[in-house]
């Protein structure tokens, strides 16, 4: 039997999922997108450091156009859910649009910030420093509570699920395709202190998701190993490896399944194994490489070929 002919759905897991602490994560999330905002209008625009995403378009926008970066922001954000609804649909949509509006609303309403606490004499390489530490705890915040990003994270969603192009390519693409144009605008020094201030984004979000790799290894024994591998594959798109074990202590004969997990989606990972069979043992470990040696014998070939 196929283990896309279980009884599973697994939908009804990740809405489960979704309520789970539901006022806690809102929390959660709203904190994250406070401190984003915060680091936005106190160190980012004012030293005019572009970390990619919408944000940091909008600060690209705001020195060619004068535009306003909040209202850049809620059009481009806009324009992204309603491409999120033709491609992906309106669910994924309807989860993207909390963070979508919040976002630029708590931006706005912390614009007058910097007249409160004045850093004119601040270096651009501290702006940096605190600008990385809080953006990345804000965003490291939202992905812990189960919520992603708006903005361009919908063409990396889009990239995922259509063209299977991991997260963290399609990220270092778009992204790096967004300080590129800062260059043109403020110049190449302030692409230094972009990817400096990126760094230090990356590592403040892996710290509160209880990490410090890209990737968790998740190794799982179940009764319910075929609805666990069916949420794996319909949700995240993750394949399992199966590897058989035994028991020290009744000598009998396992199935253990082992996942590579994005370090993002570690939550609803976790979780879900919890949904599905919470008598289910796992444990989970830091990925800080992953190779694929079919993949890799492919690329060979072809360039044999060419």
């Amino acid at each position: 039997m196929s283990i896309f002919d279980k009884r599973i759905n697994p939908e009804e897991i990740m809405s489960r999922i979704y309520k789970k602490r539901y006022i806690s994560r809102v929390l959660m999330m709203l904190t994250g997108l406070t401190l984003i905002a915060i680091a936005f209008n106190l160190f980012l625009r004012p030293f005019f450091i572009v970390v990619g995403g919408v944000n940091g378009l909008s600060i690209v926008t705001s020195g060619i156009f004068d535009i306003n970066p909040v209202t850049f922001i809620y059009l481009a954000n806009a324009v992204m859910l309603y491409i999120c609804l033709l491609i992906l649909g309106p669910k994924p949509t309807l989860k993207a649009l909390g963070v979508s509006l919040l976002g630029p609303f708590l931006i706005d309403i912390t614009s007058g910030i910097h007249h409160i606490i004045s850093l004119d004499n601040m270096q651009p390489l501290l702006a940096c420093l605190y600008g990385g530490v809080i953006t990345g705890f804000g965003i490291g915040l939202i992905y812990k509570a189960g919520y992603m990003l708006g903005g361009l994270d919908v063409i990396k969603n889009i990239l995922l699920v259509k063209k299977k192009i991991p997260i963290g390519r399609s990220t270092i693409f778009i992204d790096g395709l967004v300080v590129l144009t800062g260059a043109f605008v403020f110049g190449w020094t302030g692409v230094m202190y972009s990817v400096i201030t990126i760094y230090i984004i990356g590592v403040m979000i892996d710290r509160i998701l209880l990490g410090i790799s890209d990737s968790k290894a998740f190794y799982v024994i179940s009764a319910q190993e075929q609805d666990i591998r069916k949420y794996a594959k319909e949700t995240l798109d993750i394949e399992a490896t199966v590897i058989k074990v035994k028991g020290s202590l009744r000598n009998s004969d396992h199935r253990m399944l082992m996942f590579i997990v994005p370090t993002k989606h570690y939550y609803l990972f976790k979780e879900g194994i919890k949904e599905i069979d919470e008598r289910a043992f796992f444990y989970i470990v830091d990925v800080y490489q992953s190779y694929d040696g079919k993949t890799k014998k492919e690329k060979k070939k072809k360039l044999v070929n060419a």
